[in-house]
């Protein structure tokens, strides 16, 4: 598992991601942005008021744990990750 925080600590996955796509932004040129793992949990001491398309009654928080790609396609091997 890694964990990984939203540095303006904001909103960075709410209850009921999990098994979503983690991706990562590349802070030299923010219209790059990496497939980083997939959802896992999020930290319940970090929460913060939700963003986004649907924020009432969810719990948010600005840090979270994934598992890497690396991890998921060793575990099902096969998978892939499909862009654009």
């Amino acid at each position: 598992m890694v964990r990984a925080e939203q540095r303006a600590f904001t909103s960075a996955i709410s209850e009921g991601e999990s098994g979503g796509p983690v991706e990562v932004v590349n802070p030299s040129g923010n219209t790059q942005v990496y497939a980083a793992g997939v959802a896992s949990a999020h930290d319940n001491g970090t929460s913060v008021p939700c963003t986004g398309h649907v924020n009432a009654g969810r719990t948010c928080a600005w840090r979270m744990y994934h598992s890497p790609w690396s991890n998921v396609i060793a575990a099902f091997p096969g998978m892939t990750i499909v862009t654009g």
